[in-house]
């Protein structure tokens, strides 16, 4: 095993890994919160065909299987145990929950992941997220996520109760009343479905995305300071 691990590693170590597990005195060196089960993992998908791969109750692959796989994968820098896990979890599809594969994507560097599991989030409401999916998304995600969910609830509370202005003819002597016959019929919901229903034809609801954005792109700059390893906090 001493082998595998020493060519996937960094190459400037070479030298000081080779004799690794050689002596007594000098065993392999592993992160300390590495568990028995999380390597097994991997040295099942490296050295067991498909068949042997673990499988949940619905004949999918096992996702802590996935999730160790990646995470030792990435530690390694095994490509092909990233490219496999990413794409067996691609194939779980809506599955795999948005809080888990937003932590992997923060922890092992899968930017691409990062929008994708954002965007679930934000069709989540807030109370489906217990307190173990706010630890995967982190103390920042978790700030951006809320931020903008605050902020597009203020902005469909505004769509939806603020009347929007009335144009008046020039030619009307009656603007006061016009206004007041406008908000009754507004809040009385006569016009307000079909001018809401309006606004999304028209595309005018362009400010959700925009917020969207925002958040998407701060959690993506943050997490291009993270470092790679991380997923030992996983």
């Amino acid at each position: 095993s001493i082998l595998v691990f020493s060519a996937i590693r960094n190459q400037s170590q070479a030298k000081q890994i080779l004799l690794e597990d050689t002596v007594d005195d000098n065993p392999i060196k592993f992160p300390s919160t590495l568990s028995r089960s999380e390597l097994d993992y991997l040295l099942m998908y490296l050295y067991r065909g498909p068949s042997m791969y673990p499988m949940d109750g619905t004949l999918v692959l096992s996702q802590q299987f996935l999730v160790s796989v990646l995470k030792l994968s990435t530690f390694f820098e095994i490509e092909n145990g990233i490219q496999f896990a990413i794409r067996e979890f691609n194939r779980l599809g809506d599955r795999l929950h948005p809080a888990l594969q937003f932590e992997l994507a923060r922890c092992c560097g899968i930017d691409f992941w990062i929008p994708h599991a954002f965007r679930r989030l934000m069709l989540m409401d807030i109370t489906e997220l217990d307190a173990g999916h706010v630890a995967q998304i982190g103390r920042s995600g978790y700030f951006w996520l809320t931020q903008a969910k605050a902020k597009m609830q203020a902005l469909r509370s505004k769509i939806a109760f603020h009347v929007p202005p009335i144009v008046n003819s020039p030619e009307c002597d009656t603007h006061d009343a016009c206004a007041t016959a406008w908000t009754r019929e507004w809040q009385d919901h006569k016009c307000q479905d079909l001018t809401v229903t309006w606004l999304w034809g028209k595309c005018l609801f362009t400010q959700e995305e925009d917020l969207f954005e925002e958040a998407s792109e701060e959690v993506l700059r943050e997490a291009a300071w993270g470092s790679v390893l991380q997923y030992i906090s996983l």
